[in-house]
């Protein structure tokens, strides 16, 4: 024959249930926040190259794109060439997504090796979704 007795819980189970409600509590209060007082802001997009990297038959280069804007930008395509080089070698990279605040990294390629060149970046244009 089955009771009806009501299971207490022990100080383990309310010790987490106030933590997940405090955590989705601060979650909720940071976003409505967010929304209501953070200046929106249109992309800035910041291109960072690192050293390239010499591989099978071309050079990589890393890129590091950093949108220091509030508002996504989106297919944010990027060109790197070498400035007053003889060598007319462009490498163009193309990021589908990038949010506010964040960075996105890739990696461009030259056949040339780009070390101890002047590289110039570009950012070409992105869409505002």
């Amino acid at each position: 024959m089955m009771t009806n007795q009501k299971e207490t819980k022990n100080w383990l189970e309310w010790t987490v249930t106030i933590m997940a409600a405090i955590i989705v509590l601060f979650t909720l209060t940071f976003l409505v926040y967010q929304v209501l007082f953070q200046e929106q802001t249109q992309p800035d997009i910041k291109v960072v190259l690192g050293n390239p990297q010499k591989l099978e038959n071309y050079y990589a280069i890393p890129v590091k794109a950093e949108n220091r804007g509030t508002e996504t930008a989106q297919k944010v395509r990027i060109e790197i060439f070498i400035e007053n080089s003889s060598e007319d070698e462009k490498a163009h990279i193309e990021f589908d997504y990038l949010p506010g605040k964040s960075t996105s990294r890739g990696w461009v390629s030259f056949r040339h090796n780009p070390t101890g060149k002047n590289l110039k970046t570009h950012v070409l244009g992105y869409n505002s979704p």
